[in-house]
C-alpha cells in the first residue's frame, strides 16, 4: 500500500475511535495508530536460515472521564475491537486517581523531523537485504578464527498517526536498516568470550559501508581478546568503551530520569527539582530532533 493511502486509512481508523469515545461518554480521547512492515534475514549455524516478512497494525488510546485517565491497546483494528478497547479504557478510568490538571494537548503544528524516511528502504526487495547480509557477514568471517553464533539484518518501515478530541492531528513515517552479529574467537585452545555489536541507519545509501564497519569492529575486538592475561591492579584513570560507559553510567541515569520512576517515587532525583544532583562536568542533552539517536 502506498504511503498516502496507508496514512489515510490510519486516520480513518483514528477518527472512528474518537467518535466511539464520545459515544461512550468520555470527556476527552486521544488515539495513536501505528502500522509497520519489516523484512528480516537471519544467520545461525553458519547459514542463512531465516528470511521473513512481518506486517502489523496496532492502536493505543487514552480516555479522560471526570479527570480520571484510562488506557487500552489492541492489534485488532476492526470497529468492534476498537469500540471494545474504548469501553475497557473507560472502565479502567473509574479506578484511577483523579487529577485536576489532567488534559490533552491542543492542536499544534509539530516541527518537521527530517532524514528519518527513505523511499529506497520502503520498497527494498528481499534479495538486496540478503546481499547486505552476505557482505556484512563476509567481513567478520574474513578471519577463520572468528566463529559466528548468530546474526541478523532487518529493514523496517513505520507509519504513525496521532489524533485527539481537541483537534490535534499529526502523522509521521520512518524507515530503518538494522544489523547485528554475535560471535566468539577460537584459535586452538584459546577461546574468547562471546561479544555482540550492532548498528542501524535511517537511509539505505551508505548502510552497506556502515554495516561492514560494524562487522570489522567486532572481528578486531574478538581478535584482540586472544592471549588474555591477568591484569595488574592499580588506582588511577581508566578509558571506558562505549558499551561499558552505557552500562555503568547512561543506563543508571536513564533509570533515575524515567518519568515512571519519578511517579512511582523510586527515583533518587524525584524530589530534587532545582537542586544540583551530579558533577558540574557532566553535560546531558535531550534532543528529539537528533536523528543519530
Amino acid at each position: 500500500m502506498k504511503e498516502n493511502a496507508m496514512i489515510d486509512k490510519m486516520r480513518a481508523t483514528a477518527r472512528g475511535v474518537i467518535v466511539a469515545a464520545k459515544e461512550c461518554g468520555c470527556d476527552e480521547a486521544q488515539v495513536s495508530v501505528g502500522s509497520g512492515r519489516s523484512i528480516k534475514v537471519g544467520y545461525e549455524k553458519n547459514d542463512f536460515n531465516l528470511a521473513a516478512s512481518l506486517e502489523e497494525t496496532a492502536c493505543s488510546l487514552v480516555v479522560h472521564k471526570d479527570h480520571r485517565k484510562g488506557s487500552a491497546q489492541t492489534n485488532d483494528v476492526s470497529p468492534e475491537s476498537l469500540r471494545k478497547a474504548v469501553e475497557n479504557a473507560l472502565a479502567i478510568s473509574r479506578f484511577s486517581v483523579p487529577d485536576e490538571y489532567l488534559c490533552l494537548p491542543d492542536p499544534a503544528k509539530p516541527a518537521p523531523l527530517e532524514g528519518r524516511f527513505d523511499p529506497a528502504i520502503e520498497t527494498l526487495p528481499m534479495e538486496q537485504l540478503r546481499e547486505l547480509a552476505r557482505t556484512f557477514l563476509g567481513e567478520v568471517k574474513s578471519d577463520r578464527r572468528i566463529s559466528m553464533d548468530s546474526g541478523e539484518v532487518r529493514s523496517a518501515v513505520r507509519h504513525n498517526v496521532m489524533m485527539n478530541s481537541r483537534g490535534l492531528e499529526v502523522s509521521d513515517a520512518a524507515t530503518s536498516v538494522e544489523w547485528g552479529l554475535m560471535g566468539m574467537g577460537i584459535d586452538g585452545k584459546d577461546v574468547t568470550s562471546f561479544d555482540y555489536l550492532g548498528g542501524s541507519s535511517f537511509r539505505w545509501e551508505g548502510s552497506e559501508k556502515e554495516a561492514a564497519a560494524t562487522a570489522r569492529a567486532l572481528r578486531d575486538k574478538l581478535l584482540s581478546c586472544f592471549g588474555a592475561r591477568k591484569g595488574e591492579s592499580y588506582r588511577g584513570h581508566i578509558l571506558l568503551s562505549p558499551a561499558a560507559l552505557s552500562s555503568l553510567l547512561i543506563s543508571p541515569l536513564c533509570a533515575q530520569l524515567s518519568g515512571k520512576s519519578i511517579v512511582d517515587n523510586i527515583s533518587r532525583w524525584g524530589k530534587a527539582l532545582g537542586e544540583r544532583v551530579a558533577a558540574e562536568s557532566l553535560t546531558m542533552t535531550d534532543d528529539p530532533f537528533d536523528v543519530r539517536l
